[in-house]
Parts: C-alpha cells; sequence; structure tokens
C-alpha cells in the first residue's frame, strides 16, 4: 500500500537573510512529515492554472483573479492526492522526518493587530518542530486551527497548542 498524505500543514515560512523567507506545506502521513517548498515557478503554475480553468468557464477578470489567489494560498492541498514519495521528489530541496523523530510540534499566537476600526483582526504565529535533530522554528500568517487540529488527530499529544 502507497503510503498517503493525511493532512497538510499550510504556508509556513523560514525567515532568510534581508527580510527574505522560503515557504513550504507540510504534507503529513501516518509515518513522516514531509517538508514541500513552495517555489515561485510552483506559484505561477498555479496561478496560470486557476486562471486558464476560469477563462474556459467564462469568468471574468476579478473572478479569475480570486481563483488565482485561492489556489496560491491553498496550493498544498494538492498533495492530499498525491502519494508522499511524490511529493518528497517534487521539489531536490523537499525533505522528511520520521514521525519517530519528532519530540514535539509546538504551536504558539506571536502577536495580535486590529484594525482601527476592528472589522479586521489578524493573528499571526509561529510553528516549532522539536526533533531529534534540534529545534526549528517556522512563522504562520494565522493559526491554522483545522491544519493543528488534522495533525494532532495523527502524531497525538506531539502537537501543542
Amino acid at each position: 500500500m502507497t503510503e498517503q498524505v493525511k493532512c497538510v500543514l499550510h504556508n509556513i515560512n523560514k525567515p532568510k537573510k534581508f527580510g527574505t523567507w522560503d515557504t513550504c506545506n507540510v504534507a503529513v502521513t501516518d509515518t513522516r512529515c514531509i517538508f514541500a517548498k513552495l517555489t515561485s515557478d510552483l506559484l505561477k503554475k498555479a496561478a496560470a492554472e486557476a486562471n486558464q480553468k476560469g477563462k474556459e468557464e467564462g469568468k471574468g477578470f476579478f473572478s479569475r483573479w480570486g481563483d488565482q489567489m485561492s489556489a496560491t494560498s491553498k496550493y498544498g492541498d494538492r498533495y492530499l492526492n498525491m502519494s508522499a514519495d511524490d511529493v518528497l521528489k517534487e521539489n531536490p530541496d523537499n525533505f522528511a522526518i520520521d514521525h519517530t523523530e519528532i519530540k514535539a510540534i509546538s504551536f504558539k499566537q506571536k502577536q495580535s493587530v486590529e484594525d482601527a476600526d476592528k472589522v479586521i483582526r489578524r493573528i499571526y504565529g509561529e510553528v516549532t518542530f522539536d526533533t531529534n535533530r534540534g529545534k526549528t522554528t517556522y512563522q504562520m500568517g494565522g493559526m491554522p486551527v483545522n491544519d493543528i487540529a488534522a495533525m494532532r488527530a495523527i502524531l497525538g499529544d506531539k502537537v501543542r497548542g
């Protein structure tokens, strides 16, 4: 039986130099977490596919634009229909960590920003993977409650926060 992706932690960012970062999705299987790097080429391809599909469906510019935004923000969902090995092979920078190597995955709310009229409230967070290789912290543009619950269903008490 082929190892299948059970859930995805979407769009986490690893800070680099000069305010830049690498973005990845974490495809979680029953046995490992696969860190799949999200490159600009992959995002361009996803946006182009969404735009073309919208044109074929006769959608207008703004509707297609919304579809493009959705396609790039939920790019990791495509891993749910792929084998784990295919996710790992998608990019040479992708890597996996076996669940046996994971000590804890901790989610923490870092900052909450409210608009002056309180219409918009953004919650920024971080996730730390504590493994036998050490700790690595990623930034998130929100607190992905559904992703956390799905990971907890697979990894149990290793997922905190």
